[in-house]
């Protein structure tokens, strides 16, 4: 069955603000500036960190998986939830991800 609903669009300014703010190792606020369009450097933190928080709350019982499992499963669930991310911004979240949590 195909689906209805439109497709939805990759937030732009969002996905390239958190591939920058997250991507190299190490939280670079300074790196938002750049990126901001129609949200300030603040906004676009505030909402950078509360989606990386969402993702550590990602509920993947660690027991019954590996780790590459449960990373799999973690960035699944992520992706589905939040369409309006780019697969660079959910690779550079999920790479921050496995470093934070080696």
């Amino acid at each position: 069955m195909i689906s209805s609903q439109p497709a939805v669009p990759v937030d732009t300014e969002l996905s390239d603000a958190m591939a920058a703010y997250v991507g190299m190792g190490r939280d670079r606020p300074e790196a938002l500036a750049a990126h901001a369009v129609s949200r300030s450097p603040k906004e676009l933190r505030a909402l950078i960190d509360s989606l990386r928080s969402e993702l550590w709350r990602v509920p993947v019982d660690a027991r019954v998986t590996t780790v590459g499992e449960e990373w799999q499963l973690r960035r699944d669930v992520f992706a589905a939830q939040h369409p309006e991310l780019s697969e660079r911004a959910l690779n550079a979240l999920m790479m921050r991800y496995a470093w934070v949590n080696r």
